[in-house]
């Protein structure tokens, strides 16, 4: 294994990308019922799979929360990702079996192990989503969704029985690419999700993401996971899911061709990633929007596409939040994937897949219940409104900032410390990073804004602190002096540029 050559595609790992790939293509049959369509079962042994593991997943990943020093050995090894897999593929055979022999022992023990087994891997593999921030999460994710629909494209020319085996072995594949290729070399992004660096990160806790989330924000993240549990259970496991070429299988067809889309424009145009991320959340709009004309026709599926497409770059979306604020905030990869990723997903899209049943059992139609169909349509609506309004969750995602209350003094006076980076010195690039530094930006932060390495970023620091002759930021944000600043007063009465001299004790190179 240690002389297995490590494929690069413009800057992606191909076996990173493979094995994440296998992961989806997995739950995506989970969530498709493919397990249970060679014996007819797609419908009430699919949906209590589906929400079983869903559900059990969140106290299974609240204990990999608590327990994350000793989660991080287990990810490190390869024992441990043996035995998940071997769980995986269990699990899903488990589920093949059950829906032949009407077994509910058999359905009890698949969901155990596939709990299990979708609760390890995620945060696997979202640790490996973090280590390079939304860089590394837009690739992977994104690739990660589209090449996973290759290989349900494949499955889908093949016998519902060979394409369920063939998926059971997913589990065991993905973990396998996992042990073989993630710690063959140092630089790997595998390698660097379970470096110290990281490990430590984990000792000082999080918050929600690691920062202050308005809980608007929140209620909009969880509404938007609701409402596509509750359109999954009239996708994938009502009547009308199968009812031919107008159920599922378009549905997923929509999701993929979307997946497809997003990786392109994230590899080939990657500014307006950002613009494609923001019209996949208006597509679930306009998805929910249309659920109460079309709920009774033949062509309902339609709306079950539209909110697939938009939530698959919704779900990209929540991953370079993740991502990106595990890396310039210092939070634990592993704790901050299993939060969000795990234990509010899950438990959200269990609880809307439970409502849209609970309502469908009360409804004459086969299809989508039109007053609920209504409501869910204006939840939904206003969650997206949310999310839009969400500075903070953006900022992260990549746009720039709004200017705040704590950043005008530094706006208004922004060529005051232009003057002041001239009097010491300092080259246009160091000019720039002294304004953000003065606003508090974290280094890793303003690597990712200025679209620069974080060690060129380290380098410009050092040498700001030389030429303002400082040690450390606090030092040089006391330099500065946020009075004499925003009153226009060069800091430390510093002579006037004009005169030639430099600032007493001030290297003069």
């Amino acid at each position: 294994m240690a002389n297995v050559k490590r494929v690069k595609l413009n800057g992606i790992d191909a076996w990173v990308l493979t094995g994440s790939a296998l992961l989806w293509a997995w739950v995506d049959a989970l969530f498709m019922s493919v397990f249970f369509l060679p014996s007819g079962q797609q419908g009430i042994y699919s949906e209590i799979a589906t929400m079983g593991v869903s559900v059990l997943g969140v106290p299974i990943c609240i204990v990999l929360y608590l327990k994350s020093s000793a989660v991080r050995v287990w990810i490190a090894g390869a024992r441990s990702h043996l035995v998940s897999g071997v769980f995986g593929c269990l699990g899903s055979l488990a589920f093949l079996v059950a829906g032949y022999s009407d077994s509910w022992v058999l359905l009890s023990i698949g969901i155990v192990l596939c709990a299990w087994y979708m609760s390890f891997a995620i945060a696997s593999w979202g640790t490996i989503y973090c280590a390079n921030g939304s860089k590394s999460a837009i690739s992977y994710v994104a690739g990660g969704f589209a090449f996973a629909f290759l290989f349900d494209i494949l499955c889908l020319v093949m016998l519902p029985l060979a394409s369920a085996i063939l998926l059971s072995l997913a589990p065991f594949a993905s973990s396998g690419v996992l042990i073989a290729f993630g710690r063959q070399s140092p630089s790997s992004p595998v390698q660097q999700s379970f470096s110290e660096e990281v490990r430590q990160h984990g000792e000082k806790g999080i918050d929600i993401l690691g920062l202050s989330v308005k809980p608007t924000t929140i209620c909009g993240v969880i509404l938007v996971m609701i409402g596509f549990g509750y359109m999954q259970h009239f996708m994938s496991f009502s009547p009308m899911a199968n009812s031919g070429a107008s159920g599922g299988v378009i549905v997923q067809l929509a999701r993929g061709i979307a997946a497809i889309a997003l990786f392109v424009i994230a590899q080939a145009a990657p500014k307006h990633f950002r613009a494609a991320c923001r019209t996949g959340l208006l597509v679930v709009v306009a998805g929910f929007s249309l659920m109460p004309f079309l709920a009774d026709s033949s062509v309902s599926w339609l709306c079950g596409a539209l909110v697939s497409v938009g939530y698959t770059s919704f779900d990209v979306f929540i991953w370079v939040v993740v991502a990106q604020a595990s890396y310039t905030r210092k939070r634990d990869p592993l704790r901050t994937v299993l939060v969000v990723r795990q234990i509010v997903n899950g438990a959200c899209i269990a609880l809307g897949a439970a409502i849209g049943a609970l309502l469908s059992s009360f409804s004459f139609s086969p299809n989508i219940p039109y007053a609920e169909a209504i409501f869910a349509g204006y939840l939904v609506t206003v969650a997206i409104v949310l999310l839009f309004e969400s500075e903070e969750m953006w900022v992260l995602f990549g746009e720039k900032p709004a200017p705040s209350a704590s950043d005008t003094p530094f706006v208004d006076d922004a060529s005051t410390l232009e003057a002041v980076g001239k009097c010491w010195g300092l080259t246009q690039r160091e000019c720039e990073i002294l304004e953000l530094l003065a606003r508090g930006r974290s280094q890793p932060w303003i690597a990712e804004s200025l679209s620069i390495a974080e060690s060129t970023v380290n380098t410009h620091v050092r040498h700001i602190y030389r030429k303002s002759g400082v040690n450390s930021k606090q030092e040089l944000l006391d330099r500065i002096g946020l009075s004499s600043v925003s009153s226009g007063v060069l800091p430390d009465e510093m002579p006037s540029c004009e005169t030639g001299d430099m600032p007493t004790g001030f290297p003069e190179n």
